[in-house]
């Protein structure tokens, strides 16, 4: 799965700013949309809070599945 994230970010840095990377709490992959000359995260999908929030899940399962057993 990394090696399929970066060859994708290699392919298009030269057409655009992308920016690949996987969250390494959810395994999930993040995409930015960077402005090239400020650096600045114009967009990221999922958003931050979205990032944030499939994490708190995680934690909630463990907690919802043991005490069900």
């Amino acid at each position: 799965m990394e090696q399929a994230v970066e060859q994708a970010q290699r392919a298009v840095n030269g057409f655009t700013r992308l920016q690949f990377s996987i969250e390494e709490e959810t395994e999930d992959v993040v995409v930015r949309v960077v402005d090239r000359e400020t650096d600045e995260v114009i967009r990221q999908i999922p958003s931050e809070e979205m990032v944030n929030f499939a994490k708190r899940m995680q934690d909630w399962d463990g907690l919802l599945f043991d005490a069900q057993a």
